[in-house]
């Protein structure tokens, strides 16, 4: 069925008609809201769904909403001395080491070492970022690996790992390929976050939907998963 865009006291919500048992309202990680309607529910039934559900809904949207902005702050930068920069919840002040040729970004004496012509554009220094960054989260998930494959008994065979920026969602599985997908933005948040969305792709692996068993293996694995989730889930990026 078509996703219908509902204007409900100025709360747009995608409305779609489908296969499941219940009534059922989702409010994304970018703040957009999505309402599952079972088929044969009256639109007066429905309607009465999302009144009840009015604040719920609001307080949620508004949530996810505060924390797409504060994410926006931390990746719009106009490179001004003591700027900071984010990585795994420790923010780090930019300190310009001016050079004849970009050298790069590193982190030392706390702080955010960026060498590079003084005249060198914005686009040019956001691309020496995005580049560390990019070598930084591909080290800590190249660690997490390292550890998690032997202690969950898959490293008879090989598992490769993508990135990408995504506000929907953390990460991605194939278990028939075994290749995983992980959110760059994981970077920003503390580092247990970033192990927990390793080891829930990884659990995939060996049980496909997020069923009884799924969750089983993720209590073996991680006791506190739950409780990372909600780190995860709540974190503001402040």
């Amino acid at each position: 069925m078509p996703v219908k865009m509902l204007n409900f006291n100025g709360i747009i919500i995608e409305a779609e008609v489908k296969n499941v048992r219940s009534l059922s309202i989702r409010v994304r990680r970018d703040g957009s809201v999505r309402l599952s309607i079972p088929f044969g529910t009256l639109p007066e039934e429905a309607h009465r769904f999302v009144v009840e559900h009015e604040d719920w809904i609001r307080k949620h949207s508004d949530a996810s909403k505060q924390k797409q902005e504060a994410l926006k702050s931390l990746t719009a930068h106009d490179f001004h001395e003591g700027e900071r920069f984010r990585v795994f919840e420790k923010d780090y002040p930019l300190h310009c080491i001016p050079a004849p040729r970009a050298k790069g970004c590193r982190l030392a004496d706390g702080q955010f070492i960026l060498e590079c012509p003084p005249d060198l554009s914005t686009a040019k220094k956001l691309a020496l970022v995005n580049k560390f960054y990019s070598t930084l989260f591909r080290e800590a998930i190249d660690r997490l690996l390292a550890v998690w494959l032997p202690r969950m008994e898959e490293d008879r065979h090989p598992v490769t790992y993508s990135l990408f920026l995504a506000r929907s969602r953390w990460g991605t599985c194939k278990p028939a390929l075994r290749h995983i997908r992980l959110n760059m933005h994981l970077l920003f948040y503390p580092r247990e976050c970033l192990e927990l969305i390793v080891v829930h792709e990884l659990c995939h692996l060996k049980e496909a939907s997020h069923n009884a068993r799924f969750h089983a293996l993720m209590q073996t694995y991680l006791p506190d998963y739950k409780t990372r989730d909600k780190i995860l889930k709540n974190h503001l990026l402040a």
